[in-house]
């Protein structure tokens, strides 16, 4: 049972506390009111949002106009808080909010308030800053829940388009959506949460006045993005393998989740090493190509021994050696590098060459980590550079591929709801990839000041003769399609969450034939197959585990299904959802630290970073020795969605200093910068798709207890 008196007791311990300035303990104030909240829904079974959660207990307590008005604007000024780290409540606002929390507490609970508080009283209206009240007359991105869909034709719609009907922390709104995108109707059922772009205000006379009150109207443009749960992330090159020279289907996203898969490919690992020799290359042009293929190879060792095994050209060592573990391991490994050696020598000599030309005058960074909580996007780069003019920085991105490219121009057929072709100089999956990462820059390049420089693929085949091709244009027409398989795949992991596999039930032998890459029909008829002679119990357990793993999936992205009696949290999304306070609070963040120059290795990118909070007992923070984690500068209140972000592993932590492993390398000019830092988990590393991946080979496979572990095929010796 609640303790009442305990909640009190807690808001007496904030008011009073000197540590905590006047931002804190107004987190720490509706973190409170929050904490009851979830107490009340807790034993229902329904999963409530943060959102959702608080404007039912609002309507379910019949919390009156004045009390739930002032509410809702403390609720405002912290989504603004969340998104400035230097903005900070007045003491006149902080006691006014105070007053307000008291009396909801009161009202809910029936429980006497003490003396301290009872004198905070105040019967005025909690007045916003004036840039918070006007932040929906100029709308260039909007995200909302969703509180209610109008059909065409329905009354009281009687146009052919749809309307959503959504609410923020700043405003309600009623979009009109055109009908050419009514089919976001049925993909949005399960969804929550909805982001427009570029809407243009529209007339209140289209619905009917109960709709009208505190509303504000829009409607779509022909420049309008939509995008369903912005905040569940979807890693660009999963959707560039929905799309298909001849026909593209975002369901191939949701089979290639499901189908059982080995360690590794060949081409896979082929691409690994040129991509590893590029980034050796881009660090040190004078390397020699021994050193080169040795660090690639090290990076590889696990794939290279799979490949090597399996490679045809070992088979002779292999009967060799036969029954000598180790020396089969050793001569089929040395064979296959002997009979690569050559290739991979002539690439090397290809991309230096490259690299002379287009790469010793610019800042050249590698492997940047990019999140994009408008477009509901993440992705990770192969090379991001930047060129001085002036005052002026320009960007450029390069995506580098082992292969060759189209040879001339090649026609794409890219649409599902309204096809067109194009005529493009790149395999047809490059060149969304390219348009992704440019919808990822979008927002860092204008909060930055910088410029959008080329859009490049790097095509590394020998016989390529055109190497370096650029995307001239992002055409407004192919990121909605982008985003229209963007979120059929959350649509669609959303059903399977909640038990519906219809969507993978109704493929058939045409649709395999005409949609999936020739090299994935076999292996997805095969699967198919076996999933619909599956027996009702059979397929009442892959229903259950696939459930199971896709509701873990969403709740470790943006916190849905968790426990509502636990603290609402935003999972992954937290990392732009919550402010640094609110981290801190919950001992979810380590912040303000500073890089030790002296004390790094730059080679290795064993960087230590010194804590220094002024009373790091404040912020005890869970983080230990071998945890993944990312980071992102603090300064000029750069939010982790402002820049990219930086992913490693805590080598040493301590309660003076912490140093990390990066992953990624990238230019020490950047970390020589005056930068505070903040440090999180990284919830995007506990990759469910391996787990996804284990179930189906354990149903699908023939010997699934013996051929398979977790997705992986065993190498088996003969």
């Amino acid at each position: 049972m609640l303790e009442q008196n305990a909640i009190y007791d807690r808001i007496v311990e904030i008011k009073n506390d000197r540590f905590f300035s006047n931002r804190e303990k107004l987190i720490l104030f509706f973190d409170v009111v929050k904490d009851l909240f979830n107490y009340i829904v807790a034993d229902g079974n329904v999963t409530y949002t943060e959102y959702a959660m608080f404007y039912y207990v609002l309507k379910r307590f019949e919390v009156p106009d004045d009390i739930r008005t002032n509410i809702i604007s403390i609720r405002k000024y912290i989504a603004k808080l969340r998104k400035n780290n230097k903005l900070s409540p007045t003491n006149s606002f902080l006691e006014q909010a105070l007053s307000y929390v008291v009396k909801l507490i009161s009202l809910i609970t029936a429980a006497e308030v003490p003396t301290e508080l009872s004198k905070i009283t105040t019967n005025l209206h909690i007045e916003l800053p004036q840039d918070i009240e006007e932040q929906h007359k100029k709308i260039k991105q909007l995200t909302a829940t969703i509180i209610q869909k109008i059909l065409p034709q329905t009354p009281p719609n009687t146009s052919n388009n749809m309307i959503i009907i959504c609410q923020n922390d700043e405003n309600k709104y009623a979009v009109v959506i055109d009908e050419g995108l009514n089919y976001l109707c049925v993909m949005s059922k399960r969804l929550n949460s909805i982001c427009f772009t570029n809407l243009e205000k529209t007339n209140s006379d289209i619905i009917l006045t109960e709709y009208i009150a505190e509303t504000t109207f829009y409607k779509t443009t022909n420049k309008t993005h939509i995008i369903l749960e912005p905040n569940f992330l979807v890693d660009v090159t999963e959707l560039t393998e929905c799309f298909q020279l001849k026909n593209s289907n975002p369901i191939i996203s949701i089979i290639r989740r499901l189908l059982p898969d080995n360690i590794t490919s060949k081409s896979a690992l082929e691409g690994n090493i040129i991509n590893n020799m590029f980034d050796n290359l881009i660090e040190d042009v004078e390397i020699d190509f021994d050193t080169c293929l040795n660090n690639s190879l090290k990076r590889n060792v696990l794939s290279l021994y799979y490949i090597a095994l399996e490679d045809k050209n070992t088979k002779y060592s292999l009967e060799k050696t036969k029954g000598n573990l180790e020396k089969i391991t050793d001569d089929s490994i040395q064979q296959y590098i002997k009979s690569n050696r050559s290739n991979w020598f002539d690439k090397f000599n290809k991309l230096r060459d490259i690299v002379i030309e287009n790469f010793l005058n610019t800042t050249n960074i590698i492997e940047p980590s990019f999140i994009s909580n408008v477009f509901g996007l993440n992705g990770r780069l192969d090379l991001m550079t930047e060129t001085d003019d002036k005052q002026n920085k320009t960007i450029n991105i390069l995506e580098l591929k082992s292969g060759t490219g189209p040879q001339g121009i090649c026609t794409a057929n890219i649409g599902v709801n309204n096809k067109r072709n194009y005529a493009i100089p790149l395999w047809i999956n490059h060149y969304i990839q390219i348009i992704c990462y440019n919808m990822l820059l979008q927002h860092i390049v204008a909060e930055n000041d910088f410029n959008k420089g080329s859009s490049t693929i790097l095509y590394a085949g020998l016989n390529e003769k055109n190497p370096l091709r650029s995307v001239v244009e992002d055409n407004i027409h192919i990121q909605n399609e982008i985003l229209f398989f963007r979120n059929y795949i959350v649509a669609f992991l959303r059903e399977i969450a909640d038990g519906n596999l219809n969507c993978i039930e109704n493929i058939n032998n045409e649709l395999i034939e005409k949609t999936f890459p020739k090299y994935g029909i076999e292996k997805t008829k095969t699967f198919i197959d076996k999933f619909k002679s599956l027996s009702a119990l059979e397929k009442s357990y892959l229903n259950t585990q696939l459930s199971f793993v896709t509701k873990e999936m969403f709740a470790q992205k943006i916190g849905l299904y968790i426990d509502n009696f636990n603290k609402n949290e935003n999972g992954f999304a937290s990392l732009w959802l919550n402010s640094i306070e609110e981290k801190q609070l919950a001992s979810s963040v380590i912040s303000n630290l500073s890089l030790d120059v002296h004390n790094s290795d730059f080679n290795k990118m064993y960087l230590r970073f010194d804590i220094i909070n002024d009373d790091i007992s404040v912020y005890q923070t869970p983080y230990r020795k071998g945890d993944i984690c990312v980071m992102y500068p603090l300064n000029s209140n750069m939010l982790p969605i402002d820049n990219q972000l930086f992913r490693g592993k805590i080598l040493e932590i301590t309660d003076k200093y912490v140093v990390v492993n990066f992953r990624n390398k990238f230019s020490k000019e950047l970390l020589k910068e005056d930068n505070y830092w903040g440090m999180e988990s990284d919830y995007m590393e506990k990759n469910n798709n391996i787990i996804l991946n284990s179930i189906s080979n354990f149903m699908f496979s023939d010997s699934p207890n013996k051929d398979y572990i977790l997705g992986i095929k065993e190498p088996t010796f003969k």
